[in-house]
């Protein structure tokens, strides 16, 4: 898998999807996949 250094934000409700820069600081601390996902979850 490789990096794009971006998140696709997903509103299900409005039926919208945003594009945003992904936060490089939380990337480097939460290496996994699973860590960085539920990181922004929080």
């Amino acid at each position: 898998m490789g990096w794009t250094r971006k998140i696709l934000r997903v509103d299900l409700s409005k039926g919208t999807c945003k594009s945003e820069p992904l936060n490089m600081e939380w990337a480097q601390q939460y290496l996994c996949q699973r860590g960085l996902a539920t990181k922004y979850f929080v």
